[in-house]
């Protein structure tokens, strides 16, 4: 796992790669444009005194892309975050909703490569607040209150219809 957090929503800060667009008369980019970083990772869009700000695209050398909003060279806004396609997984995990200061925040949903889903608010990059989560091997949602990534209130549904509800630790009945 933080291997795949790092690579995937983390994205190079370096600016000694090359820039193909205009730059100011401080040689920062700006405008539209391309930016290469030493690393191999590549942004097409907006720049605005050497940082990305406004719409743009990340491609990681890993596969994984960022589409959407920027503000000061973070991830801010609306955007898609496609993961790269790991070993043994047909489907590449995917997320679509907000961020704030360059993490998951707010409203947003997360598809995951085994075909489970994520559907609610996050805070700081971590399932935080009003949401449900689908476990398609069990075919079964958590429905409920989230902290910091885990569940802590709310139902455990199963297909039949049953549930069990109270609270949790370690998203297990406490």
């Amino acid at each position: 796992g933080n291997q795949l957090q790092r690579m995937s929503d983390d994205e190079e800060e370096n600016t000694h790669g090359t820039w193909d667009g205009e730059k100011n008369e401080a040689l920062e980019p700006i405008g539209l444009g391309q930016a290469t970083y030493p690393n191999g990772d590549i942004y097409k869009g907006v720049m605005q005194e050497g940082q990305r700000s406004g719409r743009g695209k990340y491609t990681w050398v890993s596969g994984a892309t960022y589409d959407g909003d920027y503000v000061e060279h973070r991830k801010h806004g609306y955007g898609v975050i496609t993961y790269p396609l790991k070993k043994g997984e047909a489907e590449r995990g995917r997320y679509e909703g907000n961020f704030e200061a360059g993490q998951k925040s707010r409203e947003g949903n997360f598809w995951y490569p085994n075909g489970d889903w994520y559907k609610g608010n996050w805070k700081n990059g971590k399932k935080d607040g009003q949401g449900t989560y689908f476990f398609k091997s069990g075919m079964c949602w958590f429905i409920g209150r989230w902290e910091a990534g885990n569940f802590v209130e709310g139902d455990w549904k199963f297909k039949d219809g049953s549930y069990f509800r109270g609270n949790f630790t370690d998203n297990r009945p406490a």
